[in-house]
């Protein structure tokens, strides 16, 4: 439940943070728009009004024109004035005067032409009017034309005939041409200059209307824009007091841990859960809190949750405290990342399980004692249904023989019958007293189970045991080794000497006459158990037809040595009893090797 609420209130404020960086960018976003927009309509107007403004200056260009050549008209014209009165009243003084007018119509003309440059038919009609100019005669010209002419006397009635023809016709003329095709220019002129300022105007209406609704929108989408962050930072700030009061309340140890490994923060639980000081334990690391055994798999699935394998995981650890004490913890890791799957930092929490393990080993070991104690309980039975058979089979037999030969005695008048039938009964009740003796003898050895376990010397066993059938292992020439690498058991020592001297009065029994018997006793250590091995080279058992009656009661497997079947089955129960186990390995003619287990 710590866990899904931290996860939540971590969930909660990345995706307050961001929509926040969403909006940031959606702002940024609707600027540059805003800018390229205004930009391109900026550029726009611009051209149009400087277009506007060439259109402007194409018709200040043609009244530029239209004005040089009224001037140079008007300079003429005055000049030609000027000629005419002084041919009439031959006033020299005004001859200066004709003189400027004369220099001002040819610099006019020169200005003319540069300003029509452009228009070829204009420049031929310039030139021509520079041609006539050129041709003018100046003041002292005309004083000496007077001074040839004998004064103008003779010539009054040819300038008021001819005057107009021969001074002003032909240049009236392409003036009037010049300006009649400089006002055309002027009025297509004046109509492109409408237009482009009709143009210009509109695209400054089209641009203020643009600016102004973007303007508007703007404001509109940053006020939405501050209004949702104030309410975003609303609920942030109500969602990060609710994550601090959880963090800080929460009843698992949680941790803010940065992508380098470096404590961000710490709730009060963990502190109390290692017993360290706040500041004493931010100056820890993970690794000298954890214990050593667990530090691989927390390791391996961090590599994986770094690499993004995993969202998060969960496991089982256990810790250091500072006093030394060990701590079982659930830990449970999850990562906050960055833009681009970087790494921000990781949630660490931490439940305290020591409490919860402790019952489960105590379950786990009240399990065990109860499973052994069924395993116990099974066995028992197994043995006491071997024991009812061993009673059905083996005592039956003989008690039902005696009650059969008592009734016969009964019923048998003949003296000598009644005897030789007593004597039978007294050969059955002595093989039922033995039977008896050797079922005593297993019980015995179940009741005593709890019997003291001690630290048996094999050496030394197996020199008592050697002793005992000193005589055996002469008559046999027997060579007995041993290779005894664990030398000492922990095993009751009245059995262990049972087991030695069953194993090698068997051996010494069962022998083969055509070869010297060996006999090797060996001890190891095995998976953490030990195993003492008896092998021989004697006569050997065929396993496969008696396996399964290997260790069964009064079971004999080579006829004619004087035996019981008694002794391999007291063993067998003496080390079951007591928590070892026996297995044999044998073939005929070959040998046979008794292998136990402690």
């Amino acid at each position: 439940m710590q866990a899904g609420l931290l996860n939540w209130q971590v969930n909660i404020i990345i995706s307050l943070y961001m929509l926040i960086q969403s909006f940031s960018k959606r702002l940024l976003a609707g600027f540059i728009t805003a800018i390229i927009v205004v930009g391109s309509l900026s550029v726009l107007s611009y051209k149009t009004i400087m277009q506007h403004q060439v259109a402007d200056e194409w018709v200040g260009h043609t009244l530029k024109v239209i004005n040089s050549v009224s001037q140079v008209q008007n300079s003429r014209s005055e000049a030609e004035k000027i000629k005419l009165f002084y041919y009439l009243h031959e006033e020299a003084g005004i001859l200066k005067k004709y003189d400027a007018e004369v220099k001002s119509m040819r610099v006019s003309l020169l200005s003319l032409r540069k300003l029509v440059s452009d228009n070829s038919i204009q420049t031929k009609r310039i030139d021509s009017l520079i041609g006539f100019s050129s041709v003018m005669p100046s003041g002292a010209d005309l004083v000496a034309e007077a001074e040839k002419n004998n004064g103008f006397k003779t010539k009054k009635s040819f300038l008021s005939k001819n005057y107009e023809d021969l001074s002003s016709t032909r240049f009236n003329s392409i003036v009037k041409s010049v300006i009649r095709t400089e006002k055309s220019l002027l009025a297509a002129r004046k109509d492109v200059s409408h237009d482009k300022g009709n143009n210009a105007l509109r695209m400054i209406l089209i641009y203020f209307f643009f600016i102004l609704c973007l303007l508007v929108l703007l404001f509109r989408f940053i006020y939405n824009t501050f209004r949702a962050k104030t309410v975003l930072l609303d609920q942030l700030q109500t969602s990060e007091s609710k994550f601090f009061k959880a963090f800080n309340n929460s009843g698992a140890g949680i941790a803010l841990i940065s992508a380098k490994g470096e404590w961000i923060e710490v709730n009060p639980f963990m502190v109390s859960l290692f017993g360290y000081e706040k500041h004493e334990l931010i100056n820890k690391t993970f690794e000298e809190l954890t214990h050593p055994d667990d530090l691989h798999k927390d390791r391996e699935l961090l590599r994986q949750l770094m690499k993004g394998e995993l969202e998060s995981y969960r496991v089982e650890k256990r810790y250091f405290k500072k006093d030394g004490g060990i701590i079982w913890g659930m830990l449970s890791v999850s990562i906050i990342h960055k833009e681009h799957e970087t790494p921000r930092f990781f949630v660490l929490q931490i439940e305290d399980i020591t409490a919860i393990k402790l019952l489960v080993d105590e379950l786990e070991d009240k399990n065990n004692t109860l499973l052994a104690t069924s395993n116990e309980l099974k066995g028992k039975m197994s043995q006491l249904e071997e024991f009812n058979r061993i009673v059905a089979h083996n005592l039956r037999g003989p008690a039902g023989s005696i009650k059969m030969m008592l009734e016969m005695i009964v019923e048998e008048s003949s003296e000598s019958e009644k005897k030789e039938l007593l004597s039978l009964v007294q050969i059955s009740s002595n093989s039922l007293n033995s039977t008896l003796d050797d079922l005593m003898q297993v019980l015995e050895i179940r009741l005593r189970s709890s019997i003291t376990f001690d630290f048996c010397d094999l050496q030394e066993i197996l020199f008592k045991s050697k002793q005992m059938l000193q005589g055996e292992i002469l008559l046999s020439n027997a060579l007995i080794t041993s290779n005894l690498e664990v030398d000492h058991i922990s095993f009751p020592s009245m059995y262990m000497e049972s087991l030695f001297y069953n194993m090698l009065s068997n051996s010494l029994k069962y022998r083969r006459s055509d070869v010297p018997l060996q006999i090797n006793i060996s001890s190891k250590l095995e998976n953490g158990r030990v195993q003492l091995t008896f092998a021989d080279n004697g006569l050997g058992i065929d396993l496969k037809l008696n396996g399964n009656s290997m260790f069964k009661l009064n079971k004999v497997f080579h006829k004619g040595y004087n035996s019981r079947g008694v002794g391999l089955f007291i063993t067998k129960n003496q080390l079951e009893t007591h928590g070892a186990s026996i297995d044999v390995e044998s073939e005929p003619m070959v040998g046979t090797r008794f292998i136990i287990t402690f």
